[in-house]
């Protein structure tokens, strides 16, 4: 399904929708990273920037976390 969907829609949608959980999440970053993990699983590297977008705010969770 996701390779239907050009890869600006995609990104946008996708990246809309973390923000809105993340913001609801804010309280606990555990279920932020959990929420990321899942979102990459599904993508497997098809659109290599929204991986790294994403990588890096996974990256940052754990950095607030001191999880290194």
């Amino acid at each position: 399904m996701v390779n239907k969907v050009a890869r600006e829609d995609l990104s946008d949608a996708v990246n809309a929708v973390l923000d809105a959980v993340a913001n609801y999440l804010s309280a606990t970053p555990e279920f932020q990273s959990r929420m990321y993990k899942m979102t990459l699983d599904v993508l497997k590297s098809n659109n290599e920037r929204l991986w790294l977008t994403i990588c890096m705010r996974l990256a940052k969770i754990y950095m607030d976390m001191n999880n290194f």
